[in-house]
């Protein structure tokens, strides 16, 4: 019985229709009775829902008792219905909200059960009322067909996800059955894709029996489509051929197993496509061409021989030149990816047996389209620069050396060649690759490596000798793979994991970085044994951060205590009377972005004078000797201008020392501006707790301006200044926070660009503070926006009377002066 018609039964199961029956003998109308909702059903929130239905076209007060559903009513409406049925929720009279529901149309029901439209109704969804249970049922199934004619199939599916198990299998196989229709009839092409993606997303709800048999009714449909209709057909092969990868056998005997692969090869076998022409292609729906493409390649790889295979790859590669933009270039894609999955996954002998055929694919899949004058300019350049173009470069060469290095054992130069390939098709095969030979490699010394879930499982064992092995190996294949580097982070996060887990204790992190210098062969004069304990790492930190080390140094990066003791060999480092500039310039390109310095910095001892709670002076003598040291090694240093060019993403500490090479200068005012610089190098790196600890709200006006100053000003050596971007951003929200010194910063003597570059930082600092209600970071018992208000109300009265206030608006944007204003009115207000 269809949901939308007369005669659905009521909550309290009677059939209540909504209109005459005109099927009676004789034509006569049988009596009936309309849907009713009478003060009974709900008599404490009776005259409340009165009132929200009262104007409801519709519906028929008869007395003051009882309300008749004449007809059934739609979306105009809907507002006093919800709010009606909301109220009777809330008074636990669900029968009565479901009595309600029924008298809506299923157009009006669909938005009445969206997830986002009332909590209510979501709760009679997930009522455990068997009474209530039955009538969202019929709702759910009323509103989820209705959805389905309007072609609006998410809807559908999201109606239907909410019915009982039974109704909601009931429903699914009526719509595979209306798919199949669907396609006999001329219905829009986007329409069926979607009807035919909705239904195919249902069929993971079916056991695998019955999973198979509705894909098989589905490609019977598309088998028996005519010539004319052939897009069609590959339209919903393309759709269902991944649907059947999806379909997991479960444990089962041996016969039922055996059957089941036997059913699934056939239904392979009517999802093949037929051969693709550049008209057939153009006939499919412009959202599913790329999509037939890629199944297209898939389906080559998956030919019954090789042969068949290479044959259909070269007939695909071949057709990108023939079709329109941008489907070349994806099936160009398609074709390496495949490419390079047979490459690494053929044994040696099938290999070496059809490298030709592939080479050949590869040379059609880089033909250009007839017709692309720079496409035919390009081949032209690659010819010329590279003539041994086709024996050298391509990516099944790329492949066989990748599949040499796994075979010899190397993962690294496995790992750099996944790393420099031009091909980010081979990257992604290649991982996987380079994942199992890791997994071996473990293996061969006892280790297992599990990837979903992560596990690393080593047997307890009193060997010395292997549990070295084991060290070496586990170093080695971090090494690789950290060296994969991007756009992947998985194995770089994978190596921090592996690292973690085997390498547990401070003290085991400290020995395998021992090995790994050792084994490198560098650190102090021409021992090869550096004492990472004494500090003697800072011997091999200059061969450590060369490019020759690199895959090293990120390992020892990767261990919390090898970024502790790089940090300590960087400040040691800085130490030496023989610290070159070339050596101090490597040091900030390599490290800067990398490691934190501030544990690792000499203390300043402050021998505090305070003044209302503020730095005023502080004694000469105060900063320690390898502070004053490293101030001049660094402020003699001659170091090129590129040494800056990452410092908007410097880590703490590093600002510090490059103000001692750019200004030293500002360090003569006094010890105090160390601190002052200190500090607003932290709030530069830590966006959220910046400069606490550094005292930064306690400092004098003057020294943090003249440190900000320093930052800000672009010296004539590099020309680059130390402060701008995010970086700065930073340093305003750690003043804003303060209050008192973002008040008093628009004050500051800056020079103009300087003046223009803080006010736009402070203006994208008072955004993005304006809503923090977090711990401030120099008054936890303070929101982290408790300044907002005073401080906008300061940036203002700044700006407008700032010569650079057009420019400064414009920077900033209409909407952000807005919405600074608004919170310069308020403390105006307030």
């Amino acid at each position: 019985m269809r949901l939308d018609e007369p005669g659905h039964p009521d909550p309290r199961g009677e059939s209540v229709p909504l209109a005459p029956d005109r099927r009676g003998i004789g034509g006569t109308k049988k009596p009936s009775r309309l849907l009713e909702l009478t003060e009974q059903d709900c008599p404490h929130q009776w005259a409340e829902v009165s009132a929200c239905l009262a104007n409801v076209k519709g519906l028929q007060f008869q007395g003051d008792d009882k309300i008749l559903a004449i007809s059934k009513l739609d979306e105009a409406d809907l507002g006093s219905v919800a709010e009606a049925i909301a109220i009777l929720v809330d008074a636990n009279c669900l029968k009565a909200a479901c009595t309600l529901m029924g008298m809506c149309k299923p157009s009006a029901l669909i938005v009445l059960l969206e997830p986002c439209t009332l909590n209510q109704v979501n709760e009679l969804k997930t009522s455990n009322d068997p009474a209530v249970c039955k009538a969202m049922d019929r709702f759910l199934r009323a509103a989820a067909r209705r959805a389905w004619k309007d072609g609006d199939f998410l809807r559908c599916r999201n109606l239907v996800q909410f019915c009982s198990p039974e109704v909601k299998a009931s429903f699914i196989r009526r719509s595979l059955s209306l798919v199949k229709e669907m396609s006999r009839l001329p219905v829009d092409g986007d329409m069926l894709v979607e009807a035919v993606r909705t239904a195919l997303a249902w069929v993971a709800e079916f056991d695998e029996d019955e999973g198979l048999s509705a894909l098989g009714g589905l490609l019977q449909i598309t088998n028996d489509l005519g010539a004319h209709e052939l897009p069609r057909s590959v339209a919903m092969k393309c759709l269902i051929w991944p649907a059947l990868g999806r379909i997991v056998f479960r444990d089962a005997n041996e016969d039922v197993r055996m059957e089941r692969t036997r059913r699934m090869h056939k239904l392979e076998a009517m999802a093949w496509f037929p051969a693709l022409t550049p008209e057939l292609l153009d006939a499919v729906p412009v959202s599913l061409q790329s999509e037939v493409l890629r199944v297209a390649v898939e389906q080559a790889v998956n030919s019954q021989n090789i042969v068949e295979c290479t044959d259909r790859l070269r007939e695909l590669a071949s057709l990108s030149e023939k079709i329109c933009e941008p489907l070349p270039e994806e099936l160009k894609s398609y074709v390496r990816s495949a490419l390079t999955k047979l490459s690494l996954q053929w044994d040696e002998e099938v290999y070496k047996s059809h490298q030709h055929s592939l080479l050949k694919v590869e040379k059609k899949a880089q033909r250009m389209r007839r017709g692309s004058f720079m496409g035919s300019l390009k081949a032209k350049a690659d010819r010329f620069f590279r003539k041994d173009s086709a024996d050298e470069g391509t990516l099944v060469h790329l492949a066989e050396e990748f599949r040499f290095a796994i075979q010899e054992g190397n993962l690294h130069i496995a790992a750099r060649l996944i790393h420099d390939s031009p091909y980010p098709e081979f990257g992604d095969a290649a991982r996987e690759e380079l994942f199992n030979a890791v997994v071996r490699k473990f293996a061969e010394v006892g280790l297992e490596l599990q990837q979903w879930p992560f596990r690393l499982g080593e047997a307890e064992q009193d060997d010395a000798e292997l549990a070295a092995k084991q060290d070496s190996v586990v170093l080695e294949t971090a090494a690789a793979l950290l060296v994969t580097g991007e756009p992947d982070p998985y194995f770089s996060l994978l190596a921090d994991r592996i690292l973690s887990e085997h390498f547990a204790t401070q003290k085991r992190q400290q020995a395998a970085i021992q090995r790994l210098i050792e084994g490198l062969g560098i650190g102090l004069g021409t021992l090869t044994i550096v004492d990472v304990l004494s500090g003697d790492l800072v011997y091999a930190l200059p061969e450590l951060c060369s490019l020759d080390h690199a895959a090293a140094l990120e390992v020892i990066l990767a261990m919390e205590e090898g970024k502790s003791l790089l940090a300590i060999a960087v400040v040691d480092c800085l130490l030496q009377d023989d610290c070159s500039d070339a050596t101090i310039a490597l040091l900030f390109k390599a490290l800067a972005h990398r490691i934190d310095l501030r544990a690792a910095l000499p203390p300043i001892h402050t021998g505090l004078v305070q003044v209302d709670a503020r730095i005023v002076t502080m004694p000469m003598e105060s900063p320690r000797r390898k502070m004053i040291k490293m101030l001049r090694l660094l402020q003699m240093a001659k170091l090129a201008g590129d040494y800056a060019e990452n410092c908007g993403r410097w880590a703490p500490g590093w600002r510090l020392l490059a103000c001692m090479h750019d200004q030293p200068d500002v360090f003569i005012q006094g010890p105090t501006m160390l601190l002052a610089v200190q500090a607003i190098d932290a709030a530069a790196a830590d966006v959220l707790h910046g400069g606490a600890k550094e005292l930064l709200d306690r400092l004098h006006d003057k020294s943090v301006e003249l440190a900000l100053h320093a930052m800000l000003e672009e010296p004539p050596v590099i020309g680059k200044r130390l402060l701008s971007g995010d970086a700065l951003v930073n340093v305003m929200r750690a003043l804003v926070s303060d209050g008192g010194l973002g008040e008093r910063m628009f004050t500051w003597s800056l020079p103009g660009e300087e003046r223009a570059m803080l006010h736009v930082a402070a203006a994208h600092a008072l955004i993005s503070l304006m809503d923090d209600v977090t711990p401030c970071r120099f008054n936890p018992a303070k929101p982290a926006n408790h300044a907002v208000a005073r401080v906008a109300h300061a940036f203002s009265v700044s700006l407008d009377s700032n010569p650079a206030r057009i420019h400064i608006q414009r920077e900033i944007g209409e909407a952000a002066l807005k919405t600074i204003e608004t919170a310069s009115h308020s403390f105006r207000l307030g």
